[in-house]
């Protein structure tokens, strides 16, 4: 059996936009081409917040009772300096757009059922 200790990696995401130069420079082709390459879609807009760094964050608090301010300081230890409030805010968050979607979606299919053995 190996221990290999958990790693934070920040990733760069560039995403290059290309604009034809030759578009838009004559009759025969109006309108403006630009092009750009897909990026992976933040699962919090504006937010250095990955699935992955949210869900840890959520496993340690509701499964392994880790109090927020143990992770920051954990957090601080390998080198990301991430602030118990804006882990509180990231888990919000999360709970409201991604979990709570889904809470509701199951407990209709629960009243469903209900109503079906009734």
């Amino acid at each position: 059996m190996e221990y290999i200790p958990a790693k934070l990696v920040m990733k760069d995401y560039v995403q290059y936009i290309y604009k034809c130069m030759e578009c838009g420079t004559s009759d025969e082709s109006p309108e403006d081409v630009i092009c750009s390459a897909p990026v992976p879609t933040p699962v919090l807009k504006h937010s250095v917040a990955s699935p992955s760094i949210v869900s840890w964050i959520m496993y340690q608090k509701y499964l392994l009772s880790v109090p927020i301010y143990r992770q920051e300081r954990d957090f601080r230890r390998m080198g990301a300096p991430l602030k118990r409030d804006t882990m509180t805010n990231w888990v919000i968050r999360c709970a409201k757009d991604w979990l709570k979607p889904l809470y509701d979606r199951m407990h209709q299919q629960l009243v469903k059922l209900q109503h079906y053995h009734e």
